[in-house]
């Protein structure tokens, strides 16, 4: 049976992304899609799935993300290109 969230999942899949995110407010992965039971159909735009754990070994442990603020294991952002790493293990 098709509904809102399958058909959600299947075009974000085909196209290459990693969740959706509202920007500024929430994001969720492929795995939790959804979950807020609340998506906003203006709001929630295909984004792109960030780990934090790329820099939380890094000497400002993430100080200047918001989104990676200890309460988050990743974020999500509709550029690719958004997130880089502040440090990464091995990096001078």
């Amino acid at each position: 049976m098709a509904n809102i969230e399958n058909m959600v999942r299947q075009y974000l899949v085909k196209n290459h992304y990693d969740g959706l995110c509202n920007p500024g407010n929430c994001g969720c992965d492929l795995q939790d899609l959804m979950a807020c039971c609340e998506p906003n159909g203006t709001a929630c735009e295909a984004a792109y799935r960030f780990d934090c754990s790329r820099c939380m070994d890094g000497p400002d442990f993430n100080n200047d993300c918001p989104m990676c603020d200890g309460d988050n294991d990743y974020m999500m952002s509709t550029d690719i290109d958004y997130c880089h790493p502040m440090y990464v293990r091995g990096d001078e």
